[in-house]
């Protein structure tokens, strides 16, 4: 629902309301002005008056609702004013003169209060001309301030008219944002509604999450105990290494004189090695020297041993030869052809 359709339901059920209190009042003013006599003018204007008011509400749809209104507002301000003109009684028709500005005051329409009120006075002072002895009720001095407080209480409802109608009308905005935040709360809840569906599915694979996860917490909080166990080993063998590393360590201090002096050692060692190298490459010079010798000596054993054979075989021989021929070992004497020679003997 806009402005528009609030404010125009609120004139359509006014529309209904001052067509009645029109209708009303102008049948009452007709029986008045027949009880009491009064001129067939004053009753045509009566008649006249309610066929109109009448006319004017059978045409809404074709006139529409302001001019309509418009229609209302014309035609009570000329009946009034007629039938002051007329004889009225002055009293009831000030009343309903007030009377009809209060109701069309309920459209909340600044232009309709405005309207009825200034052709109130502009058509008074209009005939007034024409007319003096109806006006003769009240001297001038009377109708002055009776003008001035008419007009001043029409500018009051036209501004309060006004005013109603900006609190309506804000009314009305705030009414229409507030039923825009309400469809987007419904919004936001079937939103919510669907979240909450998802959270209670989540909720659900949450809870058999946690389900596994107690599981795996207390397979782990095991293994954590186990692996407790293995620190505490860990460590008992870190102290056991620890200790033995300052053992090492110790020794390798006490070892480091040890191994210097083995060096030293070895270094005299290598020194005794290398003379005795050269001594034993003497001796090894020597040797081969001495292996020559030996040659010789053994080739002149060799040399020995034939001729001790030599000489055995030579004694073995007949006495006879033995005293014709003059004493030769055999090698020397192969043959009467070839006399022998002594062997030459190698050595040094």
């Amino acid at each position: 629902m806009n402005h528009q359709s609030v404010l125009e339901n609120h004139k359509t059920q006014m529309d209904k309301l001052v067509r009645r209190v029109m209708i009303t009042a102008f049948g009452f003013f007709l029986g008045l002005s027949i009880f009491r006599g009064d001129p067939l003018e004053a009753r045509i204007v009566f008649i006249t008056a309610i066929a109109i008011a009448a006319a004017l509400s059978l045409l809404k749809g074709v006139l529409g609702g302001t001019l309509m209104r418009w229609g209302y507002v014309v035609l009570t301000a000329g009946v009034l004013t007629a039938r002051f003109v007329m004889g009225g009684n002055f009293d009831i028709l000030t009343v309903a003169a007030v009377s009809f500005l209060l109701v069309v005051a309920t459209y909340f329409e600044f232009s309709y209060v405005t309207l009825y009120g200034v052709l109130i006075l502009i058509g008074n002072t209009a005939i007034y001309p024409w007319f003096r002895q109806a006006y003769a009720v009240r001297s001038l001095e009377e109708w002055v301030p009776i003008a001035v407080v008419f007009g001043l209480t029409t500018l009051v409802t036209a501004f309060m008219c006004r005013r109603a109608k900006e609190l309506v009308t804000y009314a009305e905005n705030h009414a229409e944002r507030a039923e825009q935040t309400s469809q987007k709360l419904e919004e936001v809840n079937a939103q919510l509604r669907l979240v909450a569906g998802e959270l209670t599915k989540e909720s659900q694979r949450l809870s058999d999450l946690m389900a596994e996860s107690s599981a795996v917490i207390e397979h782990a909080a095991g293994t954590a105990h186990q692996y407790a166990a293995l620190m505490d080993t860990l460590k008992e063998s870190a102290g056991a290494m620890d200790k033995t590393a300052s053992g090492v360590a110790q020794r390798a201090g006490s070892g480091s004189a040890a191994v210097e002096e083995i060096v030293n050692q070895a270094e005299r060692l290598h020194g005794q090695i290398a003379a005795t190298a050269e001594v034993v490459s003497a001796l090894g010079q020597r040797s081969r020297e001495i292996g020559k010798i030996l040659t010789t000596i053994n080739e002149v054993a060799e040399q020995t041993n034939l001729l001790a054979l030599n000489a055995a075989i030579e004694a073995a021989r007949p006495a006879k030869r033995d005293a014709a021929l003059p004493w030769w070992p055999k090698r020397y004497v192969s043959s009467p052809s070839k006399p022998l020679r002594p062997r030459r003997i190698s050595g040094r």
